[in-house]
């Protein structure tokens, strides 16, 4: 366990009393790590050219909020592993490996699936015949996470933002919420997250952009980050929970989490290896 998430816990830093919506992939249900987890899932918002919501397909099948162990040979997602890394309880397929701890074990949470699962790319967008037919709707999905209390949003998306997008957004920024999202990974600086740049969903004004680093704290970039997540998981060893560059981050974030108004600050997190059924390796994240 990471010494950081274990001094917060003797705090009493648990995730005790704060809502989180995560916004990702399908997630597996039954993934025994989140057994005991109080979880609420939810199929996001889609909608087509004209702005009328519409229905996602995946593979010529509606897109649905979960899937089971074993469904299309899928045991984990990019969804699972972030739900895992918040209230995860150490469960796995088998025992003689951990899976996952998360750092806020007593969070609520509210997954509210954006896309599918996909073995290579972490995410699959919905069926289309053309560019817009359907897509998640980022401002709807942000605005239902608001009204369902939370306190903090983590989205592990990047992409551009439309007109309709930035009520949503703005609404949490009123509303106090710690809003985190990834970016693809890069060494380069990046922007300052009160700053931003409103065009995109990672680097809108207020969003805390996190980033892989290596064992120094060092940026990492695509490739590197990629290639060091598949030998991880290659050679079978298992990551269960975030590393912080900052010594106090995750005690940090937990706090700011009990606050009137979040105090936004840049942390990087690592990426993880999953152990189970199947070994894939799984793109990181914002937590």
């Amino acid at each position: 366990m990471n010494d950081t998430v274990a001094s917060a816990w003797k705090q009493g830093i648990d995730g005790s009393g704060v809502k989180v919506a995560v916004l990702d992939t399908q997630a597996v249900e039954d993934y025994p790590a989140l057994k005991d987890a109080d979880i609420t899932y939810r199929l996001g918002r889609f909608s087509g050219m004209d702005g009328n919501e519409v229905e996602c397909k995946v593979g010529g099948r509606p897109l649905t909020a979960t899937i089971k162990a074993g469904d299309d040979g899928y045991y984990s997602s990019h969804g699972t592993d972030m739900l895992s890394w918040i209230v995860g309880d150490g469960g796995n397929y088998t025992l003689d490996k951990a899976g996952m701890l998360g750092a806020a074990p007593k969070a609520r949470i509210l997954h509210i699936t954006t896309m599918g699962t996909s073995a290579t790319a972490a995410t699959t967008l919905c069926d289309a015949k053309k560019l817009g037919d359907a897509s998640s709707d980022n401002g709807a999905d942000v605005r239902t996470a608001v009204d369902w209390g939370a306190r903090i949003i983590n989205r592990s998306q990047s992409g551009g933002l439309d007109d309709t997008d930035y009520a949503g957004y703005v609404d949490a920024l009123r509303h106090g919420i710690i809003m985190v999202g990834a970016r693809a990974n890069d060494t380069t600086p990046g922007l300052d997250d009160l700053t931003g740049d409103p065009r995109s969903m990672e680097t809108f004004p207020g969003v805390v952009m996190v980033n892989s680093v290596d064992e120094s704290g060092t940026l990492l970039p695509p490739r590197t980050s990629w290639t060091a997540t598949w030998r991880c998981c290659r050679t079978g060893r298992t990551c269960s929970s975030p590393s912080i560059t900052s010594p106090k981050a995750i005690t940090a974030w937990a706090t700011a989490a009990r606050r009137p108004r979040p105090r936004y600050c840049r942390r990087t997190w690592r990426w993880p290896c999953r152990s189970g059924p199947t070994r894939r390796a799984t793109r990181s994240s914002s937590l």
